[in-house]
């Protein structure tokens, strides 16, 4: 089984590199021009292997009417957060709204990234928190050490394919 999953957030929140950890693709060969960076990962579940298509879509506001058409057939999406950048989670907040408008009503996870440098965040520490109680999912992660990628990426799989 197949899904398309996309990676979203404002630019330079940590996508690429998230992805690049979670697939074990190379970050530094994809080409920005395009506006998305395709790579494909294995989720295992009991019943099966789920292989996730992923697209990283560019959180530059030039790709904005082409990014629309990227969000089109997604079975969820991550909304990346960087931690040491406040701005990387107002444009997450607005996210939602703009995958609704254009996919409908998609399950998704917030990545807050960086937890390795948590002591430097300049979100609101209870930012997370404060998510998760109103009904986000909700993983701090690191990209650069790999602690709670895969755990994101599994939870987003749990919410798009049906319970076992």
């Amino acid at each position: 089984m197949q899904k398309k999953v996309c990676i979203l957030g404002a630019p330079s929140s940590g996508k690429t590199r998230l992805l690049a950890s979670f697939s074990g693709t190379s970050y530094e060969d994809w080409n920005a021009a395009s506006g998305v960076a395709v790579a494909r990962a294995q989720v295992s579940r009991p019943s099966a292997d789920i292989s996730l298509i992923l697209w990283d879509v560019h959180g530059e506001e030039q790709f904005m009417r082409i990014r629309r058409a990227f969000l089109r057939g997604c079975a969820g999406y991550v909304l990346v957060v960087d931690g040491t950048r406040p701005e990387t989670l107002d444009r997450a907040l607005e996210l939602p709204s703009l995958v609704q408008e254009t996919a409908g009503d998609k399950p998704f996870v917030a990545v807050f990234n960086k937890a390795d440098v948590k002591g430097d965040w300049a979100v609101p520490q209870d930012a997370p928190t404060l998510l998760a109680t109103s009904g986000w999912t909700v993983v701090e992660a690191s990209a650069k050490t790999g602690d709670g990628v895969v755990a994101a990426f599994q939870a987003l799989t749990e919410k798009i394919l049906p319970k076992e």
